[in-house]
């Protein structure tokens, strides 16, 4: 199994989960905050494939939202979207996930 690249991680957090609107219209992020979400995105990605569901995951980041970010309501779609997306890039690199 390749190693999960927190690059990789990086580029479908910015596209598809940022919750405080940090990234430009390009879906970058600012200077200094390339790294800004890794943490959350790690933790998913450590989530799948320890066997939790993707629901589980999808939870975890709403929680995130609301109770370290103190914003309401979360965006779930853009969590659940997050997590296939890790999902998908966690399968194509040999990894079984739920």
């Amino acid at each position: 199994m390749a190693k999960i690249d927190t690059d990789q991680l990086r580029a479908i957090g910015w596209s598809s989960w940022d919750p405080i609107g940090l990234a430009d219209d390009d879906k970058q992020p600012p200077d200094g905050a390339e790294d800004e979400y890794d943490s959350y995105l790690l933790q998913v990605a450590s989530m799948l494939v320890s066997g939790r569901c993707s629901e589980d995951a999808v939870t975890y980041l709403a929680r995130i939202e609301t109770l370290n970010m103190g914003l309401s309501p979360c965006d779930r779609v853009a969590a659940s979207r997050t997590v296939e997306q890790i999902r998908m890039y966690l399968i194509k690199l040999g990894y079984e996930v739920r």
